[in-house]
């Protein structure tokens, strides 16, 4: 079994041990054109599917979990959508990831928080490798 673990943050590399090797990671530096989207085997809806017509030609793989981001760290994929909410506890760490490996975690209004006593939910948001994303998936809120 190939065990994997990814870490990173403020001031910590962003960085992918498996039972092979450590190493650090990041986002990719250029999306190809045909960009490489992770989404929720279980989850997927009709936002999901309208985001992805909005990119035109792409890849996806389909996964659970918070994997998706670290999956977008590690440089695999370009960009991970999220139209539902999310308990603060399913996304913290692998946001913490992401944001050390050079990607970003965007909502239009709001930045995500992890506040466990008044707002356990964040809103929906995109992790991405690149910032140019942002507008195509903030179209598909409505």
């Amino acid at each position: 079994m190939n065990r994997t673990t990814w870490f990173g943050g403020v001031d910590v590399p962003a960085t992918k041990i498996t039972d092979a090797e450590t190493s650090e990671i990041s986002v990719k530096k250029q999306t190809s054109t045909q960009p490489r989207l992770v989404a929720s085997g279980s989850h997927r809806a009709e936002r999901d599917e309208k985001f992805a017509k909005e990119l035109g030609e792409h890849e996806l793989v389909r996964m659970g979990s918070s994997l998706k981001a670290c999956i977008v760290a590690e440089g695999s994929a370009d960009l991970y959508p999220r139209f539902g909410p999310t308990s603060c506890w399913d996304i913290a760490a692998a946001h913490a990831v992401v944001e050390a490996a050079g990607g970003s975690s965007y909502h239009p209004v709001r930045t995500l928080v992890y506040d466990l006593v008044d707002e356990v939910l964040n809103p929906y948001f995109l992790v991405a490798s690149s910032t140019k994303w942002n507008d195509i998936w903030a179209q598909n809120q409505n």
